[in-house]
């Protein structure tokens, strides 16, 4: 984890661990191991829920297709528990999630977790973990998509970004993950080219890199300050 204010995409709060170890051992079962290449998807927006993952290794998307565009919604890293909120709510998946790079995941069946729940207090704790965290981004995600403007919501996402995971090489904190200009403005729901032009004004004030693979951010405090003065609510945007 960084040291700044945030986490991941959206989400202003500090993302609780869960229990690694104790999850491993409980959950992950060579048999019921799953691997997805890079594109996949894990689960179709729609579809029955019958089982929950735990995310192993790699990295998941969450989002929905509106307009012919995707409006991504949530990104898992390793050790995260995906769909485990349908265990006590059974409704249809609401979103597709997609592995966007090698990902290895470990199946548990609905009925097992359910179980789990009524009589293992650590797995009950860690499921509600996960399910509260999994709200606060959407939240999180449709507060600032209404309240902010394209270089707020830009500013606001690298520095989220940083925060969970960076590290930091000549005086640059560059991103762990790799992002795409295209996936920040699918992640943000705006259009591509005004997010393009966001993202450069960025590095044309010194305040990012966009030469490398990784998205670096050159001067945080600047960036912190820069993400303060775009606070004004959007308008028609």
């Amino acid at each position: 984890m960084g040291t700044y204010s945030g986490n991941l995409s959206y989400f202003d709060g500090r993302d609780k661990e869960l229990d690694a170890s104790y999850l491993r051992k409980k959950l992950c079962k060579q048999k019921y191991l799953l691997e997805f290449e890079k594109g996949e998807l894990i689960i179709t927006q729609g579809e029955e829920v019958d089982a929950c993952y735990y995310l192993e290794s790699g990295y998941v998307i969450a989002y929905e297709t509106v307009k012919g565009r995707r409006r991504i919604f949530d990104a898992f890293n390793s050790n995260n528990l995906l769909l485990c909120s349908y265990a006590t709510y059974d409704r249809p998946c609401a979103f597709n999630y997609e592995a966007r790079e090698y990902c290895a995941v470990y199946s548990i069946s609905m009925e097992k977790v359910k179980k789990l729940l009524q009589n293992d207090a650590n797995f009950a704790r860690a499921v509600l973990t996960q399910t509260t965290r999994d709200l606060l981004v959407c939240q999180d995600l449709l507060r600032k998509s209404a309240n902010h403007n394209v270089s707020w919501l830009v500013s606001d996402l690298l520095i989220v970004l940083a925060a969970r995971n960076s590290h930091v090489s000549e005086g640059i904190r560059y991103l762990n993950d790799r992002f795409t200009q295209n996936q920040i403005a699918e992640m943000l729901f705006i259009n591509r080219i005004t997010c393009l032009k966001e993202l450069h004004k960025l590095e044309a004030l010194g305040l990012i890199d966009l030469q490398s693979s990784y998205i670096g951010i050159v001067d945080m405090e600047g960036l912190l300050e820069y993400r303060r003065r775009c606070q004004e609510p959007k308008q028609g945007e």
